[in-house]
């Protein structure tokens, strides 16, 4: 079986319980997109804050630039699809059992959305291509043989493969939670720290379990 194009995927990566995080680029300008348009442009390396408060968003950069829209707050890579960004401020993900590392670097496109559900809780959604979330699941040691890397990298595609097709975190808008409740996504730090596991997740690029043709 072969897809017509590589899937995507949108993983909660964190609430943000103070209303407010910062953003800043290592890789590529990042595009503030509202409604499919572009609303201004931000260069490489320079941070701008994402908040919600009062219902409305608030986009605020040291270029100078301000914007604020009762729409959510999504920042796009200009060039570069797999850009490479990190998260601060508000946003916090020390993950004590792997080393008390600040997990905030990731790839792709970052949104900054308020849930529908009876909670309302706001969180970062990061969207990237599924073989980068593959790559950055942090379920397994290094140190594990390379047949039980290359099974579990095989197995985490096929759960977020899965899962994608349900409606588990629809009033969240996004296919998958960052922590546990799914699978531990630590996006690119993990990739650093566990380079096994990354080889074993290129080695079986696209791999997924089906049964019955499903």
């Amino acid at each position: 079986y072969r897809m017509a194009a590589e899937p995507t995927i949108r993983v909660g990566l964190a609430k943000i319980e103070s209303g407010s995080m910062t953003f800043v680029s290592t890789e590529d300008i990042y595009h503030l997109v509202e409604n499919g348009g572009v609303i201004l442009e931000l260069n490489k390396g320079i941070s701008a804050t994402l908040s919600y408060s009062g219902g409305v968003y608030r986009y605020q950069d040291a270029q100078g630039q301000n914007h604020s829209s009762n729409t959510y707050l999504r920042l796009e890579p200009a060039n570069d699809s797999d850009a490479i960004f990190e998260l601060g401020g508000g946003f916090e993900r020390d993950i004590t059992w792997k080393g008390r590392t600040a997990f905030d670097t990731y790839r792709g496109v970052v949104e900054l959305r308020l849930a529908s559900d009876s909670a309302r809780t706001l969180y970062a959604i990061n969207g990237l291509a599924k073989e980068h979330y593959t790559a950055g699941v942090a379920e397994v040691s290094n140190s594990a043989p390379t047949a039980f890397l290359q099974s579990m990298a095989v197995l985490s595609r096929t759960y977020a493969h899965f899962i994608k097709g349900t409606n588990k975190h629809a009033d969240r808008y996004f296919d998958v939670v960052a922590h546990t409740g799914d699978q531990l996504y630590l996006g690119t730090t993990i990739e650093e720290t566990t380079p096994n596991y990354l080889a074993a997740a290129h080695e079986t690029r696209g791999e997924m379990v089906t049964y019955d043709g499903n």
